[in-house]
């Protein structure tokens, strides 16, 4: 069976119009940074990912303020206990990246204050590698 995703929370969506932003100028300055820790449970074979992204720089070109943080929740089964960390951190972090691009989106264009924010496809494991942006944090999970 592999991989189940078996559900996803976001704990927090927040949105705050940036008061200082001047558009006059044509250039957004948006780059938010996305971090992911990983919770895993050997025990059980599950593991939680929380995905946070914050876009909160104090510039004149960023119109807004974001701080998202979204929860998956995955099982998998004995076959994959060997390749674990691999998956985690190239398929099931990917999996949820594009319901989090979703809801940026969906929240920025809401706002109806400025065009809506969307996130480029990317291989956003590839990008967190990079930036050493993946850290696993225990071996027990905690829900909240």
């Amino acid at each position: 069976m592999g991989l189940i995703f078996k559900d996803y929370v976001f704990k927090k969506l927040s949105y705050v119009a940036n008061d200082a932003f001047s558009p006059q100028s044509e250039h957004l300055d948006l780059t938010p940074e996305i971090d992911v820790k990983i919770h895993m449970d050997n025990s059980s074979n599950e593991f939680i990912i929380v995905l946070s992204l914050i876009e909160q720089k104090e510039s004149e070109e960023t119109p807004f303020h974001l701080d998202v943080e979204m929860i998956g929740i995955f099982n998998y089964t004995d076959d994959f206990k060997d390749d674990i960390n691999s998956i985690v951190e190239n398929n099931a972090i990917a999996i949820m990246f594009p319901y989090l691009r979703s809801a940026i989106t969906d929240l920025t264009q809401r706002t109806n204050e400025f065009p809506p924010f969307i996130i480029p496809i990317i291989n956003i494991s590839e990008m967190l590698k990079k930036q050493n942006k993946i850290s696993y944090i225990d071996s027990e999970i905690k829900e909240e």
